[in-house]
């Protein structure tokens, strides 16, 4: 798609200052469409930390609601950056589709792995990251120069973006709100009962309050806690170096997602982690050498592969109720801040260096395996406070001072 943007940001100069006088003005326009794209990353990081102060106002539904709502009009913008030639309204559009972004990337996994329930929690958080992936395939697909990825087709590939957001107008005021938020934040029991029976098509949902009435009393005075609150709370720098550790080390890695949708619920995510990123140290070297003779698109890689939900859902599970957006925003903004630095060095050391680039990411693989091994306990079918008594039991060096 960056060569799309290309085409018509140069045509856009075009209009403005005339035939011939465009290699004054841009005399590289594939760095300027690097950048617009880039300056997505870098306001989907900008972004990702505002769903914090969207679930203060707007809870976990409404969160939904008004995302959805906004990423109407990033389409249409989008779809109209043909018809205005001015080059600013290209990078502005894309800056209001980070703005999105960023804020769906910080507000569905944690919705969704609120109201699912602890059985099957790993999986739906990877069913969402796998549509998400489907996703990707398709655009990519359509993206093609032959069929929509031109000047001509752009409008109709960004328009056919708005479909399943404007279906979700009518779908999401009808979805339940967070039994989770209920019970803890609003104090609201009978509301979260409810919405539990439903959600689970039974009337036992017992064990399950009490779980939420044990997580709040495990939380005390810890209420609404800010990202830089979180940050501050000696109690939970353990879980927020392991949450930067692991997104860090999933954006610098491939992580295959199908087959550990299927191995979540039952292997559990410790050994996923360990062997993805085990498998990855093994076979980057053979990689290397059958990749010599190709180009290395980051941008794919960064999109499709490397950000993996197993960082989501131990986000989601490493941290309680009240802290558990600010934690979403941490490891977003790690994630973000990793993608930028990335986009904008690496297509300089693939133009200027030339051969395999992935090797780069040996280093931090083994680093992370590392810690992984040293320091993440297993979480598979545990409830929150378990979890939470998991960590505290834990006395892994050189963290034992610190409990979770």
């Amino acid at each position: 798609m960056v060569d799309v943007q290309i085409l018509i940001i140069s045509k856009q100069s075009h209009k403005r200052v005339g035939r011939g006088r465009e290699k004054k003005y841009f005399q590289n326009m594939q760095i300027l469409g690097k950048l617009a794209v880039v300056l997505l990353i870098y306001i989907n990081f900008i972004f990702h930390l505002v769903p914090h102060f969207f679930h203060f106002f707007f809870f976990r539904k409404g969160s939904l609601v008004v995302t959805n709502f906004l990423s109407i009009i990033s389409v249409i913008f989008l779809a109209c950056n043909t018809l205005v030639y001015v080059y600013e309204f290209t990078i502005c559009a894309h800056l209001l589709t980070g703005i999105c972004v960023g804020f769906i990337l910080g507000i569905v996994p944690l919705y969704v792995g609120e109201i699912a329930p602890r059985k099957y929690r790993g999986v739906i958080i990877f069913i969402h990251q796998f549509c998400l992936n489907i996703g990707i395939l398709i655009a990519q697909i359509l993206a093609i120069k032959e069929f929509l990825g031109n000047s001509t087709g752009w409008p109709a590939l960004m328009a056919m973006g708005g479909i399943l957001p404007l279906i979700q107008m009518f779908l999401l005021p009808f979805i339940p709100e967070s039994p989770r938020y209920l019970m803890i934040h609003k104090k609201n029991e009978q509301q979260a009962r409810k919405v539990l029976k439903m959600l689970r098509e039974t009337d036992d949902v017992e064990d399950e309050i009490i779980e939420l009435y044990q997580e709040d009393l495990a939380e005390g005075n810890n209420k609404d806690m800010t990202p830089l609150k979180l940050i501050r709370t000696p109690s939970m720098q353990l879980q927020i170096i392991t949450i930067v550790v692991v997104v860090a080390g999933a954006q610098l890695s491939g992580i295959s997602l199908v087959s550990k949708m299927y191995l979540v619920d039952t292997v559990g995510r410790r050994p996923l982690l360990l062997g993805s990123f085990a498998g990855y140290i093994i076979t980057s070297v053979l990689l290397i050498v059958s990749l010599l003779l190709q180009v290395c698109n980051l941008e794919h890689q960064a999109w499709g592969e490397q950000w993996t939900p197993l960082p989501h859902l131990l986000t989601l599970e490493m941290f309680s109720q009240s802290s558990r957006a600010s934690a979403f925003v941490i490891s977003g903004s790690v994630f973000w801040s990793i993608s930028f630095i990335t986009g904008l060095s690496f297509y300089y050391i693939e133009v200027r260096e030339g051969g395999p680039c992935s090797i780069l990411f040996w280093p931090f693989c083994i680093a992370t395996l590392v810690y992984i091994y040293k320091m993440i306990p297993e979480t598979k079918m545990q409830t929150f406070p378990d979890i939470k008594r998991i960590c505290l039991n834990s006395s892994l060096p050189p963290f034992s001072s610190l409990s979770c």
